[in-house]
């Protein structure tokens, strides 16, 4: 590939259009995808392109520099610096100010950690510690999207010093490709173990740079290779980037080998080279290049802007807003590019400048820590609107993600299938041995809080029904990693064995495991029950017979067993129904009454009610308690009350919440022993 010197002597790639061209292709995809999750479902390979184009690019530029003993660190920082600070400065720092004026106190903090993660380029580190269930909804994270730059920037601290330190030995291809190979194996095999971890880890993403990288290597050492354009290439290329877009979405098991698609489709274009047809006429058009040229401001300004007018509105966005929101977000980058990007980059770089870009962003950086420290900065006026004790309940107050080891003790549990799951016991010797998912979790609450000193044992997991030859899992999920079987059989023996417990619950989320779809704001999902053998079942029968077969091992036990029904999902974000920001988009600026039809509540919940009905007919002696009627009357569902919110999220239940189910259990189960 030909490179250009630079004034003080530095090799750079010779400019391709084309490329540019590529980068439109990457951040419309990225864009449409997240404005419009319906129209493009695959659009999120975006990034992985900006992967491979980033590999290409640096690699070029230090590989080039390396022969020609041009290379110098801190040339090759500097430049960094006036690439990446000015522009992330700007959206960090507009982010700051608006999450001070709109923003509730823990929605602040979490803004404030992630500009420090993003400011010190950990984002991705940040985003991947604080995934467990009961994380936030990404649509509430402005800074979700800062995960890439993250690994992009691990990946040039990480890169140069290898490269430097291999560079006069006669192995550095090899390297490079054992680099590439090594980190396609991590990305395969959590995959399999921690998908999340598989998402977010510089270590399994790695090899989408490398791909780029060793392109470049090709360039600059075999360049015969890169100099024979070819169209089919270009086509194939093309071909396998359209394939990812349309044939993957957000449930596909990605990056793993479904990665190889866009990452393939990149390199494919880039080698045909700038001559071929497609790489000319289409990626070169004046168009394409203009959206190359922006960008990178436009994939940092974007996401913020979806976010925030979503947290604002309290609802999910129209087709119109979508719309607006898009149209904004390219004005923004075009003037960010326009008068930051460029004058930066077309000035004759010099120390004072690039430590003033690392000065604002030491600021940046120390903003947002003080803000994650002072728990978002209460005393803002933003953060006082609403009554504080309301917002305390929809913050989930409990780390929940695991076993906190109190079965280990209590119960004598080692199997580490078992503690992948969350083991929770108030005291040593509970009387009510709660059995079930996320939602059991929830109705239990209200014991982990102190708000009731109910002895209780909590067994199961998210995500899982207690099915001891079923599991449930997303399309995604991992059912031997998750263990779904395995944690419902412990809890059935633990259930023999403890003589204090003498009434079991049975609390699990209802239609979202069979009906394929959410409540309200969640939309689909691909949720499905499946067998041993990893075989899709018909969820609605495999509910019945897997909660029939439990409910009749636990009935052995001699002890009590009650099904809870699920009480009415909210749907809605409960913050909204607090009070109305200090600023808001739309009519009610954010605002809900937290309350559903109760016609909407009954259809949802219909097909959900006669599976329940045809579990109790095969074991009489299962016992239902209905929390309905403390939520609902003849018109209306209400997710609060004057001074409590019964909901955390849009489905589980608050501290509160819990204090009210539990509560009318007991008394209920005090009139009818």
């Amino acid at each position: 590939m030909k490179t250009d010197h630079s004034s003080n002597g530095a090799l750079h790639p010779k400019y391709r259009p084309d490329i540019d061209g590529l980068r439109a292709v990457a951040i419309l995809a990225v864009v449409l995808f997240h404005a419009f999750p319906n129209a493009l479902r695959g659009g999120f390979i975006g990034v992985d392109i900006f992967f491979v184009i980033s590999g290409f690019l640096i690699t070029t530029i230090i590989t080039a520099n390396l022969d020609k003993q041009r290379f110098t660190y801190a040339d090759f920082y500097t430049r960094r610096i006036r690439r990446i600070f000015p522009s992330l400065i700007v959206v960090l720092g507009t982010c700051w100010l608006l999450g001070w004026f709109s923003l509730f106190a823990d929605e602040f903090k979490q803004l404030g950690k992630h500009i420090a993660a993003g400011s010190s380029f950990m984002a991705n580190l940040a985003l991947w510690s604080e995934s467990g269930y009961f994380d936030n909804a990404a649509e509430t994270k402005p800074l979700l999207h800062l995960w890439s730059l993250g690994i992009e920037e691990q990946f040039y601290i990480f890169w140069p010093l290898l490269l430097g330190f291999i560079w006069n030995t006669r192995a550095t291809l090899k390297i490079i490709v054992l680099v590439f190979v090594a980190s396609f194996a991590v990305n395969i095999y959590l995959m399999g173990t921690d998908a999340t971890a598989a998402f977010y880890s510089p270590f399994s993403r790695v090899w989408e740079l490398m791909a780029g990288g060793m392109l470049a290597w090709a360039g600059t050492h075999r360049p015969q290779l890169l100099q024979r354009s070819s169209n089919l290439q270009s086509f194939i290329g093309l071909a396998l980037l359209a394939a990812g877009l349309v044939l993957l979405n957000k449930n596909s098991a990605f990056p793993g080998w479904w990665a190889l698609l866009p990452v393939l489709g990149a390199v494919l274009l880039v080698s045909a080279g700038p001559a071929t047809w497609i790489n000319r006429n289409i990626l070169a058009n004046r168009v394409m290049v203009w959206f190359g040229l922006i960008s990178y401001p436009l994939y940092l300004w974007h996401w913020p802007l979806i976010a925030f007018t979503r947290i604002l509105r309290n609802e999910a966005l129209s087709t119109k807003n979508s719309i607006n929101v898009v149209l904004l977000s390219v004005l923004l980058a075009w003037l960010t590019y326009r008068f930051v990007e460029s004058p930066i980059r077309r000035s004759q770089p010099g120390k004072t400048q690039t430590l003033v870009l690392s000065l604002l962003m030491l600021v940046i950086l120390i903003a947002g820590f003080v803000t994650w420290q002072q728990d978002g900065i209460g005393t803002r006026k933003a953060a006082t609107v609403a009554s504080q004790k309301m917002l305390d309940e929809v913050r989930y107050p409990v780390e929940t993600t695991r076993s906190n080891g109190s079965c280990q003790t209590l119960l004598g549990i080692t199997d580490a299938d078992v503690l992948r799951g969350v083991c929770i016991a108030q005291g040593t010797a509970p009387r009510y041995l709660i059995i079930g998912d996320s939602h059991g979790l929830a109705l239990n609450s209200a014991t982990m809080t102190g708000r009731s000193s109910l002895p209780t044992l909590f067994l199961g997991q998210h995500g899982c029904l207690p099915f001891t030859h079923y599991t449930t899992r997303t399309s995604t999920e991992n059912s031997q990693a998750k263990g779904c079987n395995r944690i419902a059989a412990a809890a059935i023996k633990e259930a023999a064995l403890l003589p204090s417990v003498k009434t079991i619950l049975l609390s699990t989320r209802g239609p979202f495991y069979f009906s394929g779809a959410g409540f309200g704001i969640e939309g689909r999902n691909d949720m499905g029950i499946y067998d041993e053998q990893g075989h899709k079942l018909d969820a609605p029968r495999a509910f019945v017979k897997g909660y029939s077969e439990t409910v009749a091992a636990l009935l052995k036990t001699g002890k009590q067993v009650v099904f809870v029904i699920d009480w009415p999902e909210l749907g809605v974000d409960p913050k909204g129904c607090i009070g109305a920001r200090l600023i808001g988009i739309g009519k009610s600026a954010g605002k809900s009454d937290c309350t559903n039809p109760r016609s909407v509540v009954d259809a949802r919940q219909k097909q959900y009610r006669e599976l329940v009905q045809e579990i109790k007919a095969q074991n009489p002696a299962l016992k239902i308690h209905d929390p309905l009627p403390l939520f609902c009357d003849v018109k209306s569902c209400r997710g609060k009350s004057s001074d409590q919110v019964y909901y955390f999220d849009k489905d589980h239940l608050s501290p509160s919440g819990s204090v009210l189910v539990l509560n009318d259990f007991l008394r209920r189960e005090k009139q009818n022993p």
